[in-house]
């Protein structure tokens, strides 16, 4: 079994360079299944996806985690403080966070 432990993204709409690491992450993931047989490998993101808890900030991450869930990768995913962030005003609930994050880990 491999683990593949990714923390503190903080991906934000609108910027292309976190969204670019994390994509280039993904892809190495995807191009290189024959190393990292999908069956086999976990990939844990423990907290801090999103930089603000808008779901705006989400989206990136959810079509690029996605590709792995196709081919086979556990995508399992742990909300940190800042993908729930209560002090913004347009953050989801914090039962809709734990939502999008239980689907995407289902």
């Amino acid at each position: 079994m491999n683990i593949i432990h990714l923390s503190d993204l903080h991906l934000q709409k609108g910027d292309r360079n976190r969204a670019g690491v994390f994509k280039n992450i993904v892809q190495h993931l995807f191009n290189n299944q024959n190393r990292w047989v999908p069956q086999e490998t976990v990939v844990f993101i423990t907290g801090d996806i999103a930089v603000d808890g808008e779901l705006s900030s989400f989206s990136k991450a959810w079509t690029e985690l996605k590709k792995l869930i196709n081919v086979g990768f556990k995508v399992v995913c742990i909300p940190g403080n800042h993908d729930v962030e209560l002090s913004t005003a347009m953050a989801p609930p914090l039962h809709q966070t734990y939502e999008l994050f239980n689907s995407l880990s289902a």
